[in-house]
């Protein structure tokens, strides 16, 4: 389906979205203001089909030097509007251009704001011109989309990020499809697309050069294009005010040790060799070690291995009880007494927490009277 009538078409489409939004059943009457537009409509329709359309898009290959794409698009509070034009220049310096593909849609019910619409348009125009280029073999490179909208060309120059996430989406898609073309600003006035968007009768399309050539320029060198010059927005619509998080913590220690040995206890030397080295570089020392671990430093690796799976496992302890705090009740270790004592967690015994500490009870002794 080309939508070479989608100005036209789009018209009952509308029409039927208002008697949805009136909540019309099947049986029921079709208010009167509808139905006077609908009749004219109805009655015109056929007219169509004495209208005589150019199919012959692209010329004999000996005759054409160039061919390119333009794509237009546009959105009003009706409907979204895009038009495509093959250009092509002809080896004597002649060019041709032609309407090749067209859609117009809905607005949706939901109203957006306008420049929310022209940039669902310009999403529209792009996914049009990328399956166009692609019918006609023309590269991507040879394709040039035009917008009258300055609120979506500032967005198209913005990093998406700095959007907020709808606009950000959309801009990012047509940044990512269209990556070589840089989008250009067409007047109003100029925009083919314009409408598509605002609809049209059948007798005032089939008289428009506009529709179905694009704009006079476009025919002429590109030296003889407009050129728009546009301020500078000062402030964009839909944007996210940009923050810079900075987050610090304590980096936890996650060694390819643990994966390297299997065994605790050979994992306990290496890294008590691996402290010693580093103890010895700090200090500058120049003593000789033995060859053989002592039991302090084998003693002191394994407490440090201890204190980090616990900094790695319970994180919120340390934070509670560093801010004087007590865990909250459902904590697996809030039924402990717990402290820290040597940048660990000490679990308190019962027997400990007793104020006194009774000896131990022993059986009854026999003594020989004798």
């Amino acid at each position: 389906m080309l939508g070479l009538f989608s100005p036209v078409a789009i018209i009952p489409k509308l029409l039927l979205q208002e008697l949805w939004a009136a909540r019309c059943g099947w049986d029921d009457q079709v208010p009167e203001s509808i139905l006077n537009r609908w009749l004219p409509w109805s009655e015109e329709l056929p007219a169509v089909n004495n209208f005589p359309i150019n199919l012959q898009y692209v010329h004999d290959e000996s005759e054409t030097a160039t061919m390119s794409l333009h794509g237009f698009s546009d959105a009003s509070n009706l409907a979204m509007g895009t038009a495509v034009y093959i250009r092509c220049r002809l080896k004597d310096g002649t060019i041709k251009t032609t309407l090749v593909l067209a859609r117009a849609k809905v607005c949706p019910v939901k109203r957006k704001s306008i420049p929310k619409l022209e940039l669902e348009a310009a999403v529209l125009l792009t996914k049009l011109l990328v399956y166009t280029a692609k019918t006609f073999k023309i590269k991507l490179e040879d394709t040039q989309p035009w917008t009258d909208s300055e609120i979506v060309l500032a967005w198209l120059q913005k990093m998406p990020c700095r959007m907020e996430t709808y606009v950000a989406n959309r801009t990012a898609f047509i940044l990512e499809q269209l990556s070589h073309a840089v989008w250009k600003h067409v007047p109003t006035s100029c925009n083919p697309a314009d409408i598509a968007s605002r609809c049209s009768t059948v007798s005032a399309l089939t008289t428009s050069d506009l529709w179905w050539k694009g704009p006079q320029w476009l025919a002429l060198p590109e030296s003889a294009w407009p050129v728009t010059k546009i301020k500078p927005l000062s402030k964009l619509p839909h944007q996210e005010t940009a923050a810079t998080l900075l987050a610090i913590s304590t980096p936890q220690p996650t060694w390819e040790l643990y994966k390297k040995y299997s065994s605790y206890a050979h994992l306990v030397r290496v890294l008590s060799w691996i402290r010693r080295f580093i103890n010895g570089c700090r200090k500058k020392l120049t003593m000789e070690y033995d060859d053989k671990l002592t039991y302090q430093e084998l003693a002191a690796s394994r407490r440090f291995l201890i204190t980090v799976q616990q900094h790695q496992q319970f994180p919120e302890v340390f934070e509670c009880l560093g801010k004087k705090r007590n865990l909250p009740d459902k904590h697996p270790l809030a039924g402990l007494s717990v402290s820290i004592a040597d940048n660990a967690i000490v679990v308190m015994g019962r027997v400990r927490q007793q104020e006194t500490v009774h000896p131990r009870r022993c059986g009854p002794c026999q003594s020989s009277a004798n």
